[in-house]
């Protein structure tokens, strides 16, 4: 009937394993003290940054960034809809990320790696 209105998202291709959050929950892990465990590891989108070729001629390695820089990679990246710049710091050192090149950039270097969304979030 009409007076049974709701709205309906839309639905996504998921590859097998994935595990699918909604905003509110990423943003509830970026605001948690707590790291996530088993099935709820993957809150939301996972980024990994390129850390070079193993050895001439072999594939690219790509490496996860820490779960604490996750979560704000997440965070920031839906709440300003897959767009813009965060800076981020893993080791003591800071990085802009660009998500509009899909990119890092080193402030003590100012080298730039490719970054990359993972496709099982």
């Amino acid at each position: 009937p009409d007076s049974l209105q709701h709205s309906v998202e839309p639905q996504l291709p998921v590859s097998a394993g994935a595990v699918l959050r909604t905003r509110d929950q990423v943003q509830a892990l970026a605001h948690s003290h707590e790291k996530p465990r088993g099935a709820n590891a993957c809150l939301g989108p996972q980024f990994e940054w390129d850390s070079g070729p193993a050895a001439y001629g072999k594939k690219r390695k790509w490496k996860l960034y820490p779960p604490e820089v996750q979560a704000q990679l997440a965070q920031e990246y839906l709440a300003h809809h897959h767009a813009g710049k965060v800076v981020i710091s893993v080791d003591g050192w800071e990085y802009t990320i660009d998500f509009d090149c899909m990119c890092q950039r080193a402030h003590h270097t100012a080298y730039e790696r490719r970054i990359r969304l993972r496709e099982e979030w």
